[in-house]
């Protein structure tokens, strides 16, 4: 419920970038922020492959393949959702004091939510149809929130020894 409330917020605080800014000039380093970046990248990689997962997903669903297409969203799904609990471990390790890893971190989290409930509505869709239902609604809801995780920007990696705030 928690990730939910956060995804519908939007926007982060202001106060979060005045005080990631505020870091910068009280000698908050870098290499403080290394374990937020490594969650990151840790993230990054499990978003990786929740989306190699989806692609596969997709090419089952469309080829009508309806149980292994459900099978493989909730495998992205989860791998979706562990890749949110590593931005949104990234976005706590920094408090808002590294804005470079924080509101990338807050974006990638959002999107991962944001395909979480997309492929959740796929496997719904796709178990409908299994059973020869109409799957209309849920294909509504999944292409919403798709639609939600393609507002979010992708990211790229940090270099643990070479980024800054």
């Amino acid at each position: 419920m928690r990730r939910r409330t956060l995804l519908a917020r939007g926007t982060v605080v202001a106060g979060v970038s005045l005080s990631g800014c505020l870091s910068q000039f009280t000698g908050g380093g870098a290499r403080e922020f290394r374990p937020a970046v490594e969650a990151f990248n840790r993230g990054l990689d499990a978003f990786e492959r929740a989306q190699s997962t989806r692609s596969t997903a997709d090419e089952r669903y469309a080829a009508d393949r309806w149980g292994d297409a459900a099978t493989r969203f909730a495998a992205a799904r989860d791998g979706f959702d562990e890749a949110a609990s590593e931005f949104d471990n990234a976005r706590e390790a920094t408090s808002g004091r590294c804005t470079a890893v924080h509101d990338r971190a807050v974006r990638q989290y959002r999107r991962s939510l944001a395909l979480v409930e997309a492929c959740g509505y796929w496997v719904e869709a796709a178990t409908a149809r299994a059973a020869g239902d109409s799957a209309d609604r849920a294909v509504d809801r999944a292409g919403v929130w798709d639609g939600r995780a393609a507002e979010y920007p992708s990211a790229s990696r940090f270099d643990p020894d070479r980024f800054s705030c």
